[in-house]
Parts: C-alpha cells; structure tokens; sequence
C-alpha cells in the first residue's frame, strides 16, 4: 500500500445525511478502447460555458462549433484535424450550445443580449451543413443581457426551449418557441430567490417532458423541475431538491455554479456537479441522479477534487462518464465512469492532457461506439476521441429512427386564393440518406392543387369552400413518418357594384401584396425618408417617416384594425403607427417598447394605461427578421396578434378619441420617436378583423370583404362550456348560433379542430350540436364558426382528452445464455427485464439457485449482473426473477460445472512490501509468482491500480518488475494478478 491519502470517500458522522462514496473498483472502459487525441483548433473564446453541448455527430463523422478572429463557425473532424465549413455568425464571443435532431443542428449562439439562434442541414454529398431551407436567417432570442449562460432542448412535441437565468431578477427563466423556432414566447419564470452567480440547464426527457436543473446557493441546494409535454407552457410541476437526504453543513454548502445534465429514454436524469463543499474528505465532483418515478439517489462521490464537470450516457453498454477538470484554475481533464446498474465510479484516468485545460465539453446525444471530448487551453481547443474497439464488445449502429415531420400550423384562406403550407421534415440520414416528401389530402369537400407536392413548404388551391386536412408523409426508405393539418376554407363575398374599397388604407410601398383601399394612394415620404430596391419603407430613426393627412374615413371612433411588417434595426421606444399625440391628445398607436415588446394603446391622454395591451413576444433586432403585428378592437375587446396568432386581450368598452391629427407611419407626429428599420404592407380599416382574416393577412392569402349592406349583424356564437373525455369516449358537444337574417337568411355553420395533438372525428361537423371523439390524448381546441355570407364569428371550447388507465403488466425476465465453468473460477451472468412501471415505479430483481449438488456464491444476488462461484462440480439452474410488487416473472439458464484438473495446482503470488514515495518520482515494485505450468504451460501477469485518488502509471502492467509514478499524493492500492487460464490469483 502507498502512502498518499485515502483512497475513497467516507461519509461524516452526520445522522440522517446519506451520501454514497467512491468505488475500489475499475470500471474504466479506456482499458478495451483507444483514446485519440485531436488536433488544436485556434478560438477566440474557450469551450464553456459549463452545462453547454458543443459538439454532435452526424453521418459518421464528429462536428463542433467554436468561434474564432472571423467568426463562430461549425468544424468538422477529419482524421485528427479540424476542417472549417459554415460559418454560423460573424460574432467572435459566441459560447455555442448545439442541440442534434434528425439531420438538423440547431445551435444557440450564446452571446447575452446578442444571442441568436441558427439552424443547419445535413448535406451527405458533401459531409457538411448548409442553412436550415425552411428558416435559413438566424432569429434572435430576446435574452437578458445579464445572462451568464443559457442552453436549449426540444420536448416530444416538437417545442424547443431555452433555459437561461436572469440575474436582474434573480430568477430561472425559460421561453419557448415551435414550429420553425422563428418566434419566441415571452419569459416564464420556473425559480426564484437565486443567488446572481447561479446557472440553470434545460434537459428533454424520454417521459413525456422537459426538465430543468440549476444551482441555488443562496439555499445551498439545487433545484429541479418538469414540465410535461403539450400542457400548458405556464404550468410547471413541483419544486424538487435533488439527493436533500445527502446535503451536509460543510464549507460552502451543497450548490455550485456548476451543472451538466443528460437523460436516458426512461427519462432518469444524470447531473453531474461541483459542490460548495471545498473542504478536505469532502465529494466536490458529484452526480446526482433523478429516477423515473421522481426520487432522487443519494449523492454518488465522483472524486475530492475537481471542477467543470460534463456527463454523457451509453444506454446500450449502461455506462455513464462524467469528465472534468483536475483541479480549479485548470489542468488536465480527467474522467471517471460508471455502470447505470449500480452507480460505482472507477478509477480516474487522463482524457486530455495539456496541464492547462479547462472548460470541458462533450455531446447531448447518447454515445455508442465512440466519443468526442474538447476543452480549451488558452487560445486553442484540444480534443480526445474515445473509440471502441473493431469486433469488441462495441454495441450495433443505432438503429434507423423514422423522419421527424410537421406539417405546420393550421391554416385558413379563401377558394379564390392560395394558401401557404409551411412543413417541415428531418431524418437521421439512415439507411440511404434520402428522404422523400409527400403532401396528400385526407379529407376535404373539393379538390386539391399542390404547387409541389413533394416540397414541406409549398402551396394549395382549393376548388370549394369547407374544411380540409391534408398530410405531410416523410420517407428514409425504411420508415415513414407523418402529421396533418387542417386548412378552413371559405367564398370570398362578392365585389359590390361600383367597385367601394374594403379597406380604409393600405400601403405596401410599391411591393408584394396590394389590396385597394380609399387611401391606399395617398401619403408622402417624410424627413428623408426612402423607398428600397425591395418596396418596403426605409427610416432611419432620426425623423423619416410616412405621412397620410387626415380624413373623415380615419375617424375610428367604434371599431379598428391596425397592422404591419416590421424589421427594427434595434431596441428602443419607436412607433409603428400613430394618430395621437403623446400625454396631449387622444388616438391610437401601435408602437414597439424600449423593453422589447409590442404595444397598442388607445386614449393615452384622458385614460393613461387603461386601455394599453403589450405582448410577451419581444420583436427581432438587428434588422434581419421580419415580424407581422397587428391589433383590433370592435368596441368591447382589445386583441394584439403576433405573425398571424393571437397573442394578448383585454376586456374593454369605450371609443376611440378622434382628431385632425394626420396619420403617421413609422414614427409620431413630426417625426417624434421614428422607427429605425424597414416598414411594409401597412393596413388600417374601420372593423375589427377575425383571428381568421388576421391569419390570412399574415400568410398574404386576404380576400378584404367590402362593406355588408346596411342593417346586417354578425351572427351571434356560442361554443358551449370547456369539457373533458377519456381517450376513445364519443361525447356530445353543443352550441349555439343566431342572426338577423341578413342578408340572404342563409346561416351555415361548421365545427373545426383548430389545434390539438390528434385527430377529432365530428358526427355531423356542420350541426351545432354534434359528437366527436378524439383519437390522443391532449389538450384540443374546438371552433364553432358561424357565415351570414358576409359576417363569419367563431366561439371556441377547450376539450382535455386523458388517456384510458394503464393496466399493470408482468416484467420481462431474460436470464441470458446457459454457460459452463470449473469449480471455484467464477463467471458473469448477466440478465435483462424491463417493466412498464406500474404499480409503484419500483422493480425487484434476484438470483436463485433452484438446483444443484453444491453452493452457488452470488457477488450481488440482488443485480442483474453479477459473479458467481460453486464449491462442486454438477449441473445447476440459476433462476433470475424479477417483481415490481404485485407480479414476478423469473428465467433460467443452467451452469455446467466441472471439477479442476487433479494435477493442476494453485498459483502463488507476493506483490511485494508497502512502500512510500512523492508525487511524480518514480519507484520500482517487484512481485514474485510461481505455478506448476498446468494446464498449459502459459501465465500471464498483470499489475493494476483497484483504488487511489489519482493515475498511477505503470511503465510495463505486465512485468513483475517495473517501475510506476503517481500523479495525486493519497494511499493507493496496486494489485499483482496471475492466471493460468484455469486458476486466478
């Protein structure tokens, strides 16, 4: 034994406080893989921040983001040596968190305030990435600029989050965006109370929901909490204190700022961390773990010192790595690992060696058969590539996952116009690499006209009014995938004689889409103000703007809408539309916040914020993203929309003050507080527009309706209450339509699922009273649309589909093959079961012998892998069986044992006398081993290192004699073994 320092961890004296200490066992699989080290890439920034993923594999090969003097670029690995491919950004301080789904990477360009998000696609001809088709411009994620690190995920659903804290408020926050991830929700606060040098991490979990994890060292703890997929973005689930039982009162309590997470397809997550602890015999590098039925292990050691940790996850071997720095200020990177079965971490070993690193990083994805690790050294990045061995032990390629498809947002629009149809799908590029698109209709009153229906994103025709769903299907070859959505189609009215413009005013500026208007031709360029090669409305926030002059048809008084294009250069108080003047006279305004979001507000003068309404979108900086913003009021209700959906209302009754101010665009009167940016396709009328008619402004596909005759009201609508169904369940729905009887007396209606994870089936879609039954479970909108063939309103209810309970299952029990051995060698057996959870979450497993002449000698009966040794030669049957409370299921495999050769002795061996050294000399250990030369003849030698706190490096493991150093001063223990092929010592 070699005097240094104990060896493992032991829990303090503390009644009540549980802490599981390190292993004497080496797990390590660097032993049967090779490590190869990668060459320096020269960056501007190092590879933190600590709970980010900045590197992923695709089609074979390893990839990364890290920036450099020209930029944030993504690399690629090519025998050793880094080759630069796009270029994501033109910021050198970019910290990069990629997330890898299908063949996209979508990659958080970390840089506070600044912070964009990019998204690429696999090109297998040319092993690289090009821009995401569906989105290919960054989009700016409306961060905090306090922020110290944010990471993203996405759930089962398709949404992805970001996870960030804002150290303003000293609080978690999340937002949340779908479909082609271009807008953002507004902020939702997850924790509070945080201290200002705390972080969080965002994980995607295989149950169904989305959890995030961060440090609170104000409580000295670190908290947890899950959301679950599809609900309601605001509703997040309890507050946990990961491993609590095993916080103790030492240095600077449990919490670190130091946090990496991932999680297995059972959903059980894995938190690598660094404690506050910072005091000798005491874990600094820890893992705690969450199981699915959301109890936390005990905290399992990793090691006493340490700093930076990252964790990644085999399921298919049931291993977990957790790699880190060796010491604060940096060193080399070191890793240590672990079974899933039973957490017990082995010996640390050198991943990557420089003396100098820090900021480790590794992948989100689960690893099969290799490994990327990178960390910085000054202004360089180096890498270690652990990879498994050819024919060993290596599991299969992962198997084929079927295309990711979604066929967008439902759509309405008009039979004499096209409708935009913005799909999308990804793969993982298996088996062949292609992958096809198809667009078929399901259902739908008429005929259907792609423009092509082999692209996600096209466009459709429709040749009667009604509604359809269509289906986006993807194919790899080998599985298909598909999702649909439901299109509203509706007769455009019909033009009155004369030709009376539908709308008040509309400008596009001499491009895109135009719609006549009374004062569509109206207006001039004020302050400078210009129009671009493109047709829209250029200002440069020093007074430019458009200005229409007053007129009767602008006196809105009873009912409005008001809507734009927008593409702001930057965050600041500028006004988009106005006829008001600020504090002096009463109007309307659409205008944007130095805070970052969208507001309209009318009457400011006589009724100050009461009839103000902001959004929780923050609008795009940077003049790179256009964004759609509309607001209506109809006299009781004022709503704001956010490209095209609904984004914010208020409850209100009053008229609009009216005045001889002109109408001002892009800034108030005389050019107070103009825009900087670009303005387009500006529309002001006298009516509220429906969410639906707002929708199709947004998609370009708007059929104004003129004027109804005099006398004619909209129809009346009622939905009906909010209901709940169980999956399978007809219910009835019913609700309630009346109207005047104008113009022609013909009332249609028609039920419509205008969101929802599946299919609603309706019995007669066109009855206000009908049924309906849901094939999923969730949360579905219904919509009751009512047409006069001039007015169409709609009401909506909320339906909650649950799923039918589950019925507890049997677990599966698979002993593994029959296997032979001699008595007193012993041998692995190694079993698998797998259970659906029920009743508890709880499984039972144990090893029997049911027959045999003699003992058999289980390591860990209660394992599913484990050693066992027999005393006499015979025939047994092992049994494994396996409970989760209420019912077990067992197998079994038999063992043939046979009694050793007569002649065939023993073998001795003496490792020698303890002995003392320092840290980084080298002595000599010398063992001595004899045997009888039976059964043949060969005896091999190997010398190990079972425990110790640091590397012990042996010049020849396989001489008796040889010469080792360390690495860590502590109490090591080294190990001389020697086989004979049939004896062990």
């Amino acid at each position: 034994m070699l005097a240094v320092d104990p060896a493992g961890y032991e829990a303090p004296e503390d009644p009540g406080v549980e802490l599981i200490p390190l292993a004497a066992l080496d797990q390590n699989i660097q032993e049967d893989w090779s490590a190869q080290s990668t060459g320096d890439l020269s960056v501007s920034e190092h590879t933190g921040e600590k709970p980010q993923s900045k590197v992923w594999t695709q089609g074979g090969d390893w990839f990364a983001v890290m920036p450099n003097s020209d930029g944030t670029f993504i690399w690629r690995l090519d025998d050793g040596a880094w080759t630069q491919l796009l270029r994501l950004s033109e910021s050198d301080a970019v910290h990069a968190d990629v997330k890898a789904i299908g063949n996209l990477a979508h990659v958080l360009l970390f840089d506070g305030g600044d912070t964009q998000l990019a998204s690429v696609e696999y090109n297998a001809a040319t092993r690289s990435y090009d821009f995401w088709s569906v989105r290919p411009g960054n989009v700016n994620l409306p961060l905090p600029g306090s922020t110290e690190t944010a990471t993203i995920d996405i759930d089962s659903t398709g949404r992805m989050w970001v996870a960030y804290e804002n150290k303003s408020d000293n609080a978690v926050e999340v937002r949340y965006s779908d479909g082609d991830y271009s807008s953002w929700s507004g902020a939702i606060t997850v924790a509070e109370g945080i201290s200002n040098d705390d972080i969080s991490t965002v994980v995607a979990m295989g149950n169904g929901q989305i959890g995030v994890f961060w440090s609170d060292q104000s409580s000295d703890r670190f908290g947890f909490r899950t959301h679950d997929d599809g609900a309601d973005p605001n509703q997040w689930n309890a507050f946990e204190v990961p491993a609590a039982q095993s916080a103790i009162n030492s240095g600077n309590g449990m919490a670190d700022d130091h946090v990496n997470v991932t999680s297995a397809s059972d959903g059980t997550i894995y938190a690598a961390v660094k404690t506050g602890y910072d005091s000798s015999g005491t874990p600094e590098i820890a893992l705690l773990v969450r199981r699915p039925n959301g109890s936390w292990d005990p905290l399992h050691a990793v090691s006493t010192r340490g700093t930076r940790p990252v964790v990644v996850l085999n399921e298919a071997l049931g291993r977990v790595l957790v790699a880190y720095t060796e010491r604060d200020g940096g060193g080399d990177i070191l890793y240590r690992e672990t079974s899933t079965d039973s957490i017990s971490f082995g010996a640390a070993e050198v991943l990557i060696s420089g003396g100098s690193l820090n900021n480790v990083t590794t992948t989100k994805q689960q690893f099969t058969n290799e490994v990327l690790f990178l960390a910085a050294t000054g202004s360089n990045a180096r890498g270690t590539l652990l990879v498994a061995p050819d024919g060993g032990s290596t599991p299969p390629p992962a198997p084929n996952a079927a295309p990711v498809v979604n066929a967008g947002a439902d759509r309405s629009g008009q039979t004499a116009s096209s409708v935009t149809l913005s799909g999308w799908v990804s793969d993982d590029g298996q088996p062949s690499g292609v992958l096809l698109s198809q667009w078929t209709v399901l259902s739908g009153p008429g005929d259907v006209s792609f423009g092509d229906a082999t692209s996600p994103q096209t466009t459709a025709t429709f040749s009667a009014a009604g509604t359809y769903v269509l289906r986006l299907t993807a194919s790899d070859g080998a599985a298909s995938s598909s999702d649909d959505v439901t299109v509203t189609i509706t007769s455009p009215a019909p033009t009155p004689d004369g030709g009376t413009p539908a709308l008040v005013g509309f400008w596009n500026f001499g491009g895109g889409t135009d719609y006549p208007s009374l004062l569509g031709d109206q207006g001039s360029l004020q302050g400078g103000a210009t129009i671009n090669a493109d047709g829209t409305l250029q200002l440069n926030g020093s007074g430019q703007r458009y200005e229409v002059a007053s007129a009767d048809a602008l006196q809105f008084a009873d009912a409005i809408t008001i809507s734009a294009w927008i593409k702001p250069n930057e965050r600041g108080t500028q006004y988009i539309i106005k006829k008001a003047e600020s504090n002096a006279i009463d109007g309307f305004e659409l205008s944007l916040s130095n805070r970052g979001i969208i507001f309209v507000w009318f009457n400011e003068d006589s009724s100050g914020n009461a009839y103000r309404l902001n959004s929780d979108t923050d609008y795009p900086t940077g003049g790179n993203t256009w964004m759609h913003v509309a607001a209506t009021y109809d006299g009781s209700t004022i709503r704001l929309y956010i490209n095209g959906e609904e984004e914010a209302s208020l409850s209100a009754n009053f008229q609009i003050g009216t005045n001889d101010l002109p109408l001002t665009i892009g800034s108030g009167e005389g050019g107070y507080r103009s825009m900087n940016g670009q303005l387009d396709e500006v529309l002001v009328t006298d009516r509220a527009l429906s969410a639906d008619e707002i929708r199709q402004v947004y998609e370009g596909t708007f059929a104004p309706t003129p004027t109804p005759e005099p006398g004619n009201q909209a129809p009346s609508v009622s939905a009906g209450a909010d209901v709940s169904t169980t999956l399978g369940t007809s219910i009835v729905i019913s609700g309630a339509v009346s109207d005047d009887g104008l113009p022609t007396g013909e009332l249609t209606t028609q039920w419509t699922r205008p969101s929802g994870p599946g299919l609603a089936s309706f019995g007669n879609p066109n009855a206000t009273t009908t049924t309906v039954t849901f094939d999923t479970a969730g949360t579905y909108v219904l919509r009751l649309t009512a047409s006069d063939g001039s007015y169409s309103v709609s009401d909506e209810i909320v339906v909650t589909v649950s799923a039918p309970p589950q019925e507890n299952q049997a677990p599966s029990v698979n002993a593994g093959a029959d296997q032979s051995t001699t008595v007193g060698v012993a041998i692995e057996i190694s079993g698998v079961v797998g259970d659906d959870g029920l009743p508890s979450g709880k499984l039972g497993t144990r090893w029997t012998r049911p027959s045999g002449p003699g003992i058999a000698a289980f390591n860990d009966p209660y394992a599913t892998t484990t050693m066992v040794t027999f005393d006499t030669a015979g025939t047994y049957v092992l049994r494994l069986t396996a409970s989760d409370g209420l019912l077990s299921t067992s197998d079994e495999i038999v063992v043939t044992v046979t009694a050793p050769s007569p002649e065939d002795q023993t073998i001795s061996v003496n490792a020698g006398a303890d002995q003392a050294t320092t840290v980084g000399a080298s002595i000599v250990i010398s063992g001595v081993v004899s045997d009888d030369g039976l059964p043949s003849g060969d005896l091999t030698t190997r010398w190990r290192r079972p425990s110790g706190p640091g590397v012990a490096a042996f010049d020849n493991p396989y001489a008796t004699t040889t010469n080792v150093t360390f690495d860590t001063a502590g109490t090591y223990v080294l190990r001389l073994t020697a086989s004979d092929g049939s004896h062990t010592a």
